[in-house]
């Protein structure tokens, strides 16, 4: 039975991003075919995030922190439907109920 949420630990987010990894192929093939969604800490986020700002650089440390962190794209990969936010750009997304409704 496939898992409903699959934990991802540094050496995956890594091996995901660097191409000279020696997990890389593995990793991006495993990627694109599993099909629960990620789900991680933030100390491995921070673990993450220093690990490819030290090797990959500044550039691509922000840019997968932003991806990762991206409330729509979390909301879409844990299937949530609904926000407590006050911030429209749930409702300008177009995917989501923000409560409380304004």
């Amino acid at each position: 039975m496939p898992p409903i949420l699959l934990f991802v630990d540094t050496s995956a987010w890594y091996a995901i991003l660097d191409r000279t990894d020696r997990n890389h192929p593995a990793a991006i093939r495993f990627a694109r075919q599993v099909t629960a969604p990620f789900v991680t800490s933030t100390y491995v986020l921070d673990e993450t995030v220093t690990l490819v700002k030290r090797h990959l650089g500044h550039a691509a440390a922000t840019r997968f922190g932003q991806r990762l962190w991206n409330e729509e794209v979390v909301m879409e990969r844990l299937h949530l439907d609904s926000a407590f936010a006050f911030d429209a750009h749930f409702e300008q997304y177009g995917h989501f109920v923000r409560f409380p409704s304004t």
